[in-house]
C-alpha cells in the first residue's frame, strides 16, 4: 500500500508517494502528469479513430459547434461496417 506523505524542505513543500516502508516511490504530480497525458493521448487517437470511421469532422465540429452529420444519417439509411 501506498501512502501520501508532504515533504518540507529548503527547496519547498513536495508531496509525496511513500510505500510502507517509509520509501519515497516518487513526487505525486509526476505520477499524476503522466495519467493526464495518458488520458490525452487516448482522447486523440479516440478522434481520429471517429473522424476516419465515420467520416464526419469531429475536431472541427468541437471548435465550430456545429455538429456535422454523415451522408447515411441525413439519408436514414444503414450502412453496415
Amino acid at each position: 500500500m501506498t501512502y501520501l506523505g508532504i515533504d518540507i524542505g529548503t527547496s519547498g513543500v513536495k508531496a509525496l508517494l511513500i510505500d510502507r516502508d517509509g520509501r519515497a516511490l516518487g513526487e505525486a504530480h509526476e505520477g499524476a502528469a503522466l495519467v493526464v497525458v495518458g488520458f490525452i493521448a487516448a482522447h486523440l487517437l479516440a478522434l481520429v479513430w471517429h473522424e476516419r470511421r465515420d467520416g464526419v469532422p469531429v475536431a472541427q465540429a468541437m471548435i465550430s459547434g456545429y455538429q456535422y452529420r454523415s451522408e447515411s444519417e441525413v439519408t436514414g439509411e444503414h450502412v453496415a461496417r
